[in-house]
């Protein structure tokens, strides 16, 4: 449930939840297009964490907090080197 939160916090105000807006709007049906958001939400999120859970079965949690971390840094620093021009 921690993991669920965290990543819907995350999430808040991507270009997922302006589609979502967009399709409600355009087919006027909020309920259903919320429904079916929150059933592929739960989907992913399932498969992520079952996948995840496999994953440190085989992985020491050490390393994968590492690769994860060297992971991210390596996509701030691409996304950065974009914004100033250099790529």
């Amino acid at each position: 449930m921690t993991s669920f939160l965290m990543v819907s916090m995350m999430e808040l105000g991507d270009k997922t939840q302006f589609s979502i807006i967009a399709l409600a709007a355009e087919y006027n049906a909020p309920v259903l297009v919320f429904l079916g958001a929150i059933a592929a939400y739960l989907l992913l999120m399932g498969i992520a964490v079952a996948i995840g859970n496999r994953l440190l079965k085989f992985v020491k949690p050490k390393y994968l907090k590492l690769f994860t971390g060297t992971l991210f840094i390596i996509f701030g620093l691409g996304f950065l080197l974009r914004v100033i021009g250099v790529l």
